[in-house]
């Protein structure tokens, strides 16, 4: 627990209200992020092995757990030691299909290396070539939204309508085998307030569904096409946004999973989260409950959490961590929630002034601060399953894991096999000691 802090009253309230619900988030975990499997060792004949060594090692999470790379590749003598900590912790990597600097000009692409530079929008290329060094998922976002459109786009809706539909197809021709999630539409809502005559708007924002039209049947069926909106579904459009992705989702339409924006920019809004104000933690329950009730995947799409909260360094990096921390447990503990994205990686290095609350895990410096750390430990340690059982007389051991990919070896009287398994997909693994 932090103390001397200036609000200390009412952290030490915040402090308490979680640690109330801590209950509940963790027996949640267990019922949604667990599952049981079964190993048998059986030897060439078929016959039962009892009593051998069996260690199951979890290699990664079926949960996704990502950050954008929109500074892979432009950071000098010290990349390395960005990837290295960017790969340490992930298994996604998030970066920037804007039209307005994908393709630059009329049927001119920035896919590859070498074609133009622009700060945090590297080429998706780039971006692919660093999720296969670290194995990595990759998301790419936004496909469309009315703030990326580029200057020569037609102000007439039909052909404007046109020009994204083919932008949709040559992304997909170029790299849509080799992503996981596409943003179809990101910040719907956010449109009237941003850019009030923009042609395709509406006050149904049906531009999401032609969105979806326009996706559907173009990008391989093992990418996760989704709808994405910003931090404001969290109170004000809970329920505009829970009707138009209904809406969306009768009309049969390749909507695949929700992204929810997380982002607290300022230490005010820090404040207003401790607070249980605006975001807080009462209005975030409400609305995963109700989009639970759509039964589709939900990404916390982005995520800021700042550090820059009145008083010490020190403490408003622990604030930090203990902020993170007590999300990304409740997010992982939600039903339908499939994956967290964090937003900014590295302070110093995000766009215009959302970087002013230092709302990284890693300092200007490079050095990882206490929330990279207090993540590092739910995603890699507590949140990871490694085993060792001996199978029973009938060479079976019963076991239970989180969601993911496994490793499994078998040993006994100095034979050794191995096998790999999906926990959450696969419920036996039978492994032939010879």
């Amino acid at each position: 627990m932090i103390t001397n802090l200036p609000f200390q009253k009412e952290y030490e309230a915040y402090h308490a209200e979680w640690e109330k619900l801590n209950p509940t988030i963790d027996a949640n975990i267990e019922k949604y992020r667990k599952a049981d499997f079964e190993v048998q060792v059986v030897d060439a004949e078929g016959k039962p092995v009892p009593e051998a060594e069996i260690t199951v090692r979890q290699l990664d999470h079926e949960f996704v757990f990502g950050c954008n790379g929109l500074m892979v590749g432009d950071l000098g003598e010290q990349e390395m030691e960005y990837q290295d900590s960017f790969g340490r912790l992930f298994n996604l990597v998030t970066t920037t299909l804007c039209w307005a600097v994908t393709e630059f000009e009329p049927d001119k692409f920035r896919f590859e290396e070498g074609v133009l530079d622009i700060f945090r929008r590297p080429p998706i290329d780039r971006i692919i070539k660093f999720a296969e060094k670290y194995n990595l998922k990759v998301k790419g976002q936004p496909l469309f939204c009315e703030r990326w459109c580029p200057d020569w786009a037609s102000k007439d809706p039909e052909e404007l309508k046109k020009q994204i539909a083919n932008y949709f197809r040559k992304v997909a021709e170029h790299c849509g085998d080799k992503l996981d999630i596409v943003d179809v539409i990101n910040e719907a809502f956010c449109a009237p307030r941003r850019t009030p005559d923009f042609c395709l708007l509406d006050d149904e924002f049906t531009m999401v569904d032609w969105a979806f039209e326009a996706a559907e049947n173009v990008f391989p069926e093992s990418v996760d096409t989704e709808l994405n909106e910003a931090s404001h579904v969290h109170n004000r459009m809970r329920e505009k946004y829970y009707e138009v992705a209904k809406r969306v989702m009768d009309k049969k339409l390749p909507i695949k999973s929700l992204g929810i924006q997380y982002h607290l920019f300022t230490p005010q809004a820090g404040m207003e989260h401790i607070r249980d104000e605006k975001m807080g933690l009462t209005e975030m329950l409400k609305t995963y409950e109700l989009f639970n009730k759509l039964g589709l995947p939900m990404f916390i799409s982005e995520v800021t959490i700042p550090s820059t909260f009145e008083g010490t360094r020190q403490q408003g990096e622990a604030l930090q961590a203990e902020i993170a921390r007590n999300l990304y447990r409740l997010w992982f503990s939600v039903e339908n929630m499939a994956g967290i994205i964090y937003w900014n990686f590295k302070d110093g290095l995000a766009w215009k002034n959302e970087g002013d609350c230092l709302g990284c895990l890693m300092d200007q410096n490079f050095k990882e601060k206490p929330s990279y750390y207090a993540l590092y430990e739910l995603i890699k340690r507590e949140w990871m399953t490694n085993e060792l059982k001996i199978a029973d007389a009938n060479g079976k051991a019963a076991l239970r894991g989180f969601k993911g990919e496994y490793q499994v070896t078998a040993e006994k009287d100095g034979c050794t096999v191995k096998g790999n398994l999906h926990v959450g997909k696969d419920h036996k693994l039978t492994l032939v000691l010879a």
